[in-house]
């Protein structure tokens, strides 16, 4: 040692599957937090959702604006508990009117309602019983293009690192961008503001939030000009993938105890990741293992890391707020 401040301590393994990296992943964040929170009783643990990654967490404790290593994120009013705008939404919210019957399909005119906004104010509707859609142009990497309709609940948004941890799992290495008005006529035809998941053209990709999961009567897109559809249904009308794609945002419900997210500074301490190695990826390339009959394997890889300054800082601020108590 050279006397020098050690400010990270980095610690990382190797694991022959997807479950052995998740499971020494999880063992070492039960390791980090039973330690920091003796300091910190504040300090969580989010579940982001990363491009690439198997899964990615992130230790954070809640701090002022302005601080060192932080920032913006949401505290729940009851529970107390943390979220990043790109965490892992799991909820036990019950379907969008699950207690109703289904209703028939049905067109409505809905002359210039190509937002939801104005949807809304001239149906009478509450937006969560909307369908929000959105396009986007995936550009694979032998140079090839693909339509991408995306789509989640009228009152929520899309996050897009979520959907670009989607299009990786379903496209290795493509990127992908809003569509171009061109490329949407050449599927959809002139229905710009009025796309719908039902009669969407089979050479177009779909992927749709959890939140319309086994929702009922949604207000959708007619796919032709100044068109809506009523009615339309989960399963009966439409059933795409499904992914977590919903953006955090401040006044949504708490996904644990269904209390309201605040805004809210947090701090970074600490980082554990694990993912799946391979000849794409840009770390460590070479690194690869054979299994007992000589098949070509590439292994699955955990790290962490622990910004010991951070820490430091995180203790220090919380001591003076004590002493001011």
């Amino acid at each position: 040692m050279d006397g020098s401040f050690l400010q990270k301590f980095e610690f990382y393994g190797w694991a022959a599957s997807e479950k052995e990296a998740t499971i020494k992943a999880d063992k070492a964040a039960d390791v980090i937090k039973s330690t920091i929170s003796r300091f910190l009783p504040s300090f969580s643990f989010i579940h982001e959702v990363n491009k690439g990654k198997i899964a990615a967490f992130r230790g954070v404790s809640e701090t002022g604006k302005g601080a060192f290593y932080s920032s913006g994120g949401f505290m729940c009013s009851g529970c107390k508990s943390f979220f990043a705008p790109d965490s892992v939404y799991q909820s036990t919210e019950p379907p969008v009117n699950e207690a109703e019957p289904e209703e028939p399909l049905t067109d409505i005119y809905t002359p210039g309602a190509h937002t939801i906004p104005l949807l809304c104010e001239q149906l009478g509707l509450d937006n969560k019983d909307t369908l929000k859609a959105m396009l986007y142009t995936i550009e694979v990497p032998d140079g090839g293009k693909e339509l991408l309709f995306a789509m989640i609940r009228g009152d929520r948004n899309i996050s897009i690192k979520k959907l670009s941890a989607f299009v990786e799992s379903k496209f290795s290495g493509a990127s992908f961008r809003r569509a171009e008005p061109d490329e949407i006529v050449g599927s959809f035809g002139e229905v710009a503001g009025f796309c719908g998941p039902v009669g969407v053209p089979g050479n177009v990709n779909m992927v749709a939030d959890a939140s319309l999961k086994n929702g009922k009567n949604f207000v959708v897109g007619g796919n032709r000009p100044d068109y809506h559809r009523k009615g339309c249904c989960w399963k009966r009308d439409f059933e795409p993938p499904v992914a977590d794609l919903l953006l955090y945002e401040e006044s949504l419900p708490c996904p644990e105890c269904g209390g309201v997210l605040k805004e809210t500074e947090l701090r970074d301490l600490c980082h554990i990741e694990c993912y799946y190695l391979n000849s794409n990826t840009q770390e460590e390339p070479v690194l690869s293992c054979r299994d007992r009959e000589g098949l070509h394997l590439w292994p699955y890889r955990w790290k962490g890391s622990i910004s010991l300054e951070s820490v430091l800082l995180a203790v220090f601020e919380k001591g003076k707020i004590d002493n001011l108590k």
